[in-house]
C-alpha cells in the first residue's frame, strides 16, 4: 500500500487580520478571488483593507474605530456616518466590491 504524503487540501491564501473577529462571527472561506477595498476613516486617519461586500461596521472594528450603535437595524440612525460624502448607517452598509472609500465618523 502506498500512502499520499502531500496534503490534499487546496492551497489558497487567507488575508491576515489586524484584529480578531468579534465573538460569534463566522469565517467563510471561498476559493474564488476576493476583491479588496481600502477603507479610510476620518478624522482618525486609520486605514484598513477588507473583503468587498463586508459590513462597514466590521471594517471599523478591524481598524479600531468606534462607531456608536443602538438598534443594529438602521432605524435609530445612531451609527450614521458619511461614506464618500453621503450619509449612511454603518450597521446596514456594506463596502463596495473594490476600490477606495472614505468614511467620516462623528467625533
Amino acid at each position: 500500500l502506498a500512502f499520499i504524503t502531500a496534503s490534499c487540501a487546496p492551497a489558497f491564501h487567507l488575508p491576515s487580520v489586524a484584529r480578531p473577529e468579534p465573538p460569534g462571527t463566522r469565517k467563510l472561506v471561498s476559493l474564488a478571488p476576493v476583491a479588496m477595498t481600502t477603507v479610510t476613516f476620518k478624522p482618525s486617519g486609520k486605514t484598513v483593507e477588507v473583503d468587498g461586500g463586508a459590513p462597514l461596521s466590521l471594517a471599523a472594528y478591524r481598524a479600531g474605530v468606534r462607531i456608536a450603535y443602538n438598534c443594529k437595524s438602521g432605524t435609530c440612525k445612531v451609527c450614521e456616518v458619511k461614506v464618500n460624502g453621503r450619509k449612511r448607517v454603518a450597521c446596514c452598509t456594506n463596502v463596495p466590491q473594490r476600490g477606495k472609500i472614505t468614511v467620516t465618523t462623528p467625533q
